[in-house]
């Protein structure tokens, strides 16, 4: 089982008087749920595995700061967080870190996306 996280395109709607996210793909990612409780121990696990439901998350934009913020701590204390490492090698701290890595660098190319979850 693994997270799966898209980044679909945004247009503004004249019908609708807002923006709609079109079905054009822009970006998509996978992770592991066994690096839950580690995301969680960073404080990144409602960015990442709850960004959906999270109200402070409108776009990709959005998780640009928070994410930051915990790959810092992450990078600050790899001793820390590896200790959730999971024993069977699906879901490790270098994982998790370069996952963040990756969808901080499509928040900020794609800063207006859409970002659909599904677990």
């Amino acid at each position: 089982m693994s997270l799966d996280i898209s980044f679909y395109e945004v247009m503004t709607c004249p019908h609708c008087e807002g923006m709609v996210h079109t079905n054009k793909l822009l970006a998509e990612f996978n992770i592991t749920h066994n690096l839950a409780r580690m995301a969680d121990e960073c404080g990144l696990y409602d960015w990442i595995w709850m960004a959906e439901e999270n109200p402070a998350v409108k776009s990709a934009r959005d998780l640009n700061d928070p994410l930051e913020q915990g790959l810092y701590k992450l990078r600050d204390d790899p001793m820390r967080y590896k200790k959730f490492d999971s024993c069977n090698g699906w879901g490790r701290y270098i994982d998790l870190v370069n996952f963040i890595e990756d969808l901080i660098k499509a928040c900020k190319k794609y800063p207006d996306s859409y970002i659909s979850i599904s677990r």
